[in-house]
């Protein structure tokens, strides 16, 4: 486990999703992070490979507010290695990582 602070501490795991899925907890990305969990402000940017921004959300939730694969305009982005920030204002925390879209 990773001690991201004196009051959050998450595992910062490897992620892996498929939008197409059968079981539904694997259809969008999920992150295992307390600030997103305890529903704390936040900012979540995704980018592809060459830095393109293809999400950014406020107040990621992990259960409507989701990255489910597809960019600003709904379209469905390519199999493959993702980016992403996460912002949390309010505790002024930042932290990145990657995901792996799978189809």
């Amino acid at each position: 486990m990773i001690a991201l602070s004196n009051d959050c501490e998450s595992e910062i795991p490897v992620n892996a999703f498929n939008p197409n899925a059968e079981l539904i907890e694997n259809q969008y990305f999920n992150i295992d992070l307390d600030y997103i969990n305890k529903g704390l402000e936040n900012t979540v940017v995704v980018y592809n490979r060459w830095g393109d921004i293809v999400y950014k959300t406020n107040n990621y939730d992990n259960k409507g507010t989701v990255w489910r694969g597809a960019n600003s305009k709904g379209v469905v982005m390519p199999e493959g290695t993702y980016f992403y920030t996460v912002e949390v204002p309010s505790k002024d925390f930042s932290t990145n990582g990657w995901v792996y879209l799978n189809k």
